[in-house]
């Protein structure tokens, strides 16, 4: 493939998907139960209305949009993570970030997004901050 195309998956269960070279967009939609392995993306990997899957960038992409999803696990190259991954979550749970091994003798580290939120009123403007998980 070459950065101009766009790839979609659509309604994959039980599936092991890999996608190698420089693509554009993926668009992960209505999986179950699948795995995806992404090598570089362009512009963004957006997953949608997935249940149960995970998803591995080998290399790159700047963004990863995940909408209406419930239990999804991303796993970042290490070079998201130096260059500043913008991960953006809506109406989703169950969604776990796991962070790259700094040395062979660490393990990865898995956190979890986020789920609940407060949101207060201050001087007329809308605060919104994430609410722990207790015992996370």
């Amino acid at each position: 493939g070459n950065a101009k195309t766009a790839i979609c998956l659509v309604a994959c269960t039980k599936s092991l998907l890999q996608v190698s070279n420089k693509i554009n967009t993926i668009q992960i939609d209505s999986c179950v139960k699948s795995s995806v392995v992404v090598e570089s993306c362009v512009a963004s990997v957006d997953i949608i209305n997935c249940k149960s899957v995970e998803v591995q960038i080998t290399e790159w992409t700047p963004m990863i949009t995940i909408d209406g999803c419930a239990g999804v696990i991303v796993y970042l190259s290490q070079r998201c993570v130096d260059d500043d991954i913008s991960i953006i979550t809506s109406k989703c749970s169950e969604i776990n970030i796991v962070l790259p091994a700094k040395t062979e003798q660490e393990d990865p580290v898995e956190i979890p997004v986020p789920e609940q939120f407060e949101t207060k009123i201050r001087n007329g403007k809308l605060e919104t901050t994430c609410v722990a998980h207790v015992g996370a």
